[in-house]
């Protein structure tokens, strides 16, 4: 009876793992339509920091789950995300951005923005922390990859904020 319930406990242990990696393949999937097994890498990674602090460093169980989850998984993240991501499309908008700045200027606008994160509630909540902002607007283009539009952000955005939300579609050209 002790080995049955040793291999039920061992084997919820090892299903919750297969879950959890499962919910983020079918997360990443579902959201981007791209199916990414990165994660695993990235959390394999972590799991080999974490023994190199506890068991080589001698560093407590709860200091190195601590550097590893808030310190240096973060870090990683952010590291990664700079290194593939597109270059070309940020600098692009930052272009798109400044233009649209200078030229509400020279109608006597005070304006200023930032370019931010690719999901534009991700993007607002970043804005948000580092500026007050009176009004949050979303400006679309024709043509352009704007699929979060049929996926409510705007709704979302209006019940999120306590500020006005407005989307502005540019004319096509």
């Amino acid at each position: 009876m002790n080995e049955f319930l040793a291999y039920t406990f061992v084997g919820l242990l090892y299903g919750s793992a297969y879950a959890i990696a499962a919910s983020g393949i079918v997360l990443t999937y579902t959201t981007t339509r791209v199916f990414n097994i990165g994660q695993g890498a990235v959390s394999m990674l972590m799991a080999y920091i974490y023994w190199q602090l506890k068991v080589s460093e001698g560093l407590p169980t709860w200091l190195a789950l601590v550097l590893v989850l808030f310190v240096i998984a973060p870090a990683i993240g952010s590291w990664l995300t700079r290194w593939t991501n597109d270059e070309s499309a940020h600098d692009e908008a930052r272009r798109h951005l400044d233009d649209t700045v200078t030229a509400l200027a020279r109608a006597g606008i005070t304006a200023r923005g930032q370019t931010g994160d690719d999901d534009p509630l991700q993007a607002a909540d970043d804005g948000l922390r580092d500026f007050a902002a009176d009004e949050i607007m979303f400006v679309t283009k024709p043509g352009t990859n704007t699929d979060w539009l049929e996926k409510g952000v705007v709704e979302a955005a209006r019940k999120r904020y306590p500020l006005p939300v407005s989307h502005i579609a540019l004319p096509a050209g």
